[in-house]
């Protein structure tokens, strides 16, 4: 049996861009930083490791950010959804230009699926193939075309009939997807306005929540729905690690940003960090900090479907923390951390012509850490594959 080298394939391609910061604070109203965030509007995973930490600290960093996300909210996995149930008027009305909602592909690769996905500020993005896009006959100056692959915008939020996208032109699509019969998994996700979220004297089934949304799907139009968390926590405790201290200058034997960076996608990974003997091993050298017993290493992983405020509500509260901890004497020579990783959905249709073929597929790997030192220093990785794009951008505030 021929055993490939697999070291001499080619790295995939990929954009990164860097931002450094005095504080978190700073960096939020960085225009910069808060585009990247919110143009990010489906996020599935989010990672958070918290280095040298007491338990009792963590049990309340635990309750404060699951207090910075609507963990009350509903997300509904709809079974082989028609997509013109996404274009009736009723569910436009409703859903679409009332609250947020959230709709994206359950299943499916942009480079082999028909894939779908409904952004919060009313876009109805369709990533397809030649075939279908000929079969559906939709003609208009709103559509890109990638490799045999086709995007279609349509802005839902638009009624006035002289706007591009409102009017006849869903109406137009709306005819289409009803004469081939299109339809895939959904995975939906609504918040409702917050001044109608409860209505005092009225049944209970009236009552406009976020069960609003899965009641009208399964009652009014007779879809198969199942009820998924919308999000979900879990947390664990990092047994023998050594975590490594970021440096307050360039000098020394300290851990570097981009060595950070790759250790703290090792947690995330939940790969092994512990040295051992082995062919193949990973080492951390420089400086470290070794745990007493009233200390150890946490990873916090919340899963499902985050939006962009959540995640930044996430990331003030972790900031709150870094600066209570820094009140309590960090170490003089090097910085603790605590870090946040935000993997984003990799099947989010794409409306710019320069996003095919990302990495070593066409799906995107769209993911950013923000890690945040004791002193209150903060660093922005951002990592975006596109294909002939290896470059990597330092930016600092």
């Amino acid at each position: 049996m021929l055993c490939p080298e697999l070291w001499r394939f080619p790295q995939p391609t990929y954009s990164r861009t860097t931002l450094t910061c005095s504080s978190w604070t700073k960096g939020k109203a960085s225009d910069k930083v808060r585009r990247e965030i919110r143009a990010r509007q489906f996020n599935r995973t989010v990672s958070i490791v918290l280095p040298v930490c007491q338990q009792s600290a963590v049990d309340e960093l635990d309750r404060e950010l699951r207090a910075a996300t609507r963990a009350g909210s509903y997300c509904c996995l709809v079974r082989q959804c028609p997509l013109v149930e996404l274009l009736r008027q009723e569910f436009l009305e409703a859903f679409v230009r009332r609250g947020r909602i959230f709709a994206i592909s359950a299943v499916g690769s942009l480079e082999t699926d028909d894939c779908v996905a409904l952004t919060p500020d009313g876009i109805l993005l369709l990533n397809l193939h030649q075939e279908t896009f000929q079969r559906l006959g939709i003609s208009d100056s709103l559509v890109t075309h990638r490799k045999d692959k086709y995007v279609v915008k349509l802005d839902l939020m638009s009624t006035s009939p002289e706007t591009s996208g409102g009017g006849p032109r869903i109406e137009r699509v709306r005819e289409r997807f009803v004469t081939e019969s299109l339809a895939c998994d959904l995975l939906i996700r609504w918040l409702p306005p917050n001044d109608c979220s409860t209505m005092l004297g009225v049944a209970p089934e009236l009552t406009i929540s976020p069960a609003s949304l899965e009641r009208y799907l399964t009652v009014a139009r007779g879809l198969t729905v199942v009820q998924v968390p919308a999000i979900s926590y879990k947390r664990r405790e990092l047994s023998d690690e050594a975590i490594p201290l970021l440096s307050r200058d360039k000098d020394g034997e300290w851990c570097t940003h981009d060595e950070l960076l790759e250790y703290f996608g090792m947690l995330v990974l939940d790969c092994d960090t512990v040295e051992e003997e082995y062919l193949n091993e990973y080492t951390l050298d420089g400086n470290r900090i070794e745990n007493d017993a009233a200390t150890g290493n946490w990873h916090i992983q919340i899963n499902g479907m985050l939006s962009p405020m959540e995640v930044e509500s996430l990331a003030d509260t972790l900031a709150r923390f870094v600066i209570n901890r820094s009140n309590h004497a960090p170490p003089e020579s090097g910085l603790l951390w605590v870090g946040l990783h935000v993997q984003c959905h990799s099947n989010v249709p794409a409306s710019r012509g320069d996003q095919g073929e990302k990495g070593m597929g066409w799906n995107s790997e769209n993911a950013y850490t923000i890690i945040i030192g004791s002193d209150g220093a903060v660093i922005c990785n951002l990592i975006v594959g596109i294909s002939g794009k290896g470059s990597t951008k330092n930016e600092f505030q």
